[in-house]
């Protein structure tokens, strides 16, 4: 059936900031990234589920924007998350 995906992904290694109301905010590095969202390489990392809603920011960056996003998917290696706009709900 092929990839459905809305947006085209790009290959992007950086460090994000993932703040999340119960685990504080955490640094994941990122495996690709969209319009719509990206995917964090969370091996290890503390437990996210899908629904969670977080901001994420990317490191190093001065005045980089901090997005709303939620956790859309979760596999071994990491977890995918969409942004949100100011208006919408997870």
């Amino acid at each position: 059936m092929g990839d459905q995906r809305k947006y085209l992904r790009t290959p992007l290694n950086a460090r994000v900031s993932i703040m999340h109301a119960s685990l504080g905010t955490i640094e994941l590095t990122t495996a690709d990234i969209s319009d719509g969202g990206l995917f964090v390489q969370a091996v290890g990392c503390p437990r996210l589920a899908v629904g969670d809603e977080a901001r994420v920011q990317v490191c190093g960056i001065e005045d980089a924007p901090v997005l709303r996003a939620v956790v859309v998917r979760l596999t071994t290696e990491g977890a995918g998350l969409r942004f949100l706009d100011d208006t919408e709900a997870p």
